[in-house]
């Protein structure tokens, strides 16, 4: 397997929960990843790379912007008990 390829791997296992949670959430609200960037102010390039599993290492400041404007407890966002 080529290094990319494990590395992407990798990267899925580590956000994977992360994301879920966050789509999860996303479609409750029944929000885009556009809506999502503009409330949060976070690009939405990164919002893209986020969701589409491209980025494993997510800063807490980031997912904190996320469940605020999904309006959710950021255990929810991050797996754990709120």
């Amino acid at each position: 397997m080529a290094e990319g390829a494990v590395q992407n791997k990798a990267q899925k296992a580590y956000a994977g929960p992360v994301v879920a949670n966050i789509r999860r959430a996303m479609a409750r609200r029944s929000v885009s990843a556009y809506w999502l960037a503009k409330r949060t102010g976070i690009d939405y390039m990164t919002v893209r790379r986020l969701l589409d599993y491209k980025t494993g290492d997510v800063m807490l400041s980031t997912l904190v912007k996320i469940a605020e404007a999904l309006e959710v407890d950021i255990c929810e966002i991050v797996g754990g008990r709120g």
